[in-house]
């Protein structure tokens, strides 16, 4: 599986989602796969368990390689058609990884980042209390908060508060079969509102990079829920951006349902790499 430390990072910690690493890599590999990650550095790679979550892993920067990407493993959620440009890739899964594919002059570069990290920006009265129940808890509330399997889990019982309901701990999973199967339920009100925030941020990051080339959803979570995000408030969200929404109504959004994207992502990246082991033009 591809691993993914902090960006800039030449060594690999013990990851910030998943406590099932205890030690980091020694120097010396933390190095060597330093030396060998395409722009050099916060990429490496070694065998490690699977979420547990059923929500898919996070963190794209691992491998992108969406222009060998088939209309198979691709799902449309709205927009326009791509131009040449940056694209960008979040995936919600364990925690919320952002990357960017920027080119120029024919050369490509994925560009690691900590955008998961970002803040919350609420647009909504609701969104607003949810903020406000999220702050009591954590002080500072980033979007990985609200957009990833745990951030879904705490999403439903913020709900139950807000609205004054028992609350019902539930995994992501169970959130997304619940709500898939009954569109008046509770895990579909989790699901909708979800969706609202993802759309925002999603929109938001295609702003940022000028991601005229697409924005693209992967991991367990978007796939589950690729059928629904045009039932739900994602795409409305993605769009509402005031004085530049004809730029992002055009911006193609899809959703990655390949099973073996990342692995063909990780193969161009090192298709690139030079004798050396390092990226040249």
């Amino acid at each position: 599986m591809a691993w993914s430390s902090s960006a800039g990072s030449d060594r690999v910690r013990s990851p910030i989602d998943n406590p099932w690493l205890d030690d980091p890599l020694s120097d010396a590999s933390a190095a060597d796969a330093h030396a060998r990650a395409p722009g050099g550095g916060g990429v490496s790679a070694f065998a490690g368990p699977g979420d547990d979550d059923g929500s898919g892993a996070s963190g794209p920067d691992r491998g992108i390689g969406s222009d060998d990407l088939a209309p198979a493993d691709l799902f449309a959620v709205g927009g326009g058609v791509a131009s040449r440009g940056c694209r960008a890739v979040l995936g919600p899964g364990t925690g919320l990884g952002v990357a960017v594919l920027a080119e120029r002059d024919g050369v490509r570069l994925a560009v690691p980042s900590e955008g998961g990290h970002s803040s919350f920006s609420p647009v909504d009265a609701l969104e607003i209390e949810i903020l406000r129940h999220m702050t009591e808890i954590h002080g500072r509330v980033s979007n990985e908060r609200l957009i990833s399997g745990p951030g879904l889990e705490a999403l439903h019982l913020v709900l139950a508060d807000i609205d004054g309901r028992p609350r019902e701990p539930l995994a992501a999973r169970q959130i997304i079969d619940a709500g898939l199967k009954d569109r008046t339920s509770n895990g579909w009100r989790t699901i909708s509102t979800f969706c609202a925030i993802f759309g925002t941020m999603a929109g938001d990051v295609a702003l940022l990079v000028g991601a005229v080339g697409g924005i693209y959803l992967a991991g367990g979570i978007a796939q589950r829920l690729a059928t629904a995000f045009a039932d739900t408030p994602f795409r409305d969200r993605f769009e509402a951006k005031g004085r530049l929404s004809y730029f992002t109504q055009d911006i193609p959004v899809h959703v990655i349902t390949g099973a073996y994207v990342a692995l063909d992502g990780a193969a161009r990246a090192y298709a690139d790499l030079g004798p050396d082991g390092h990226r040249h033009p």
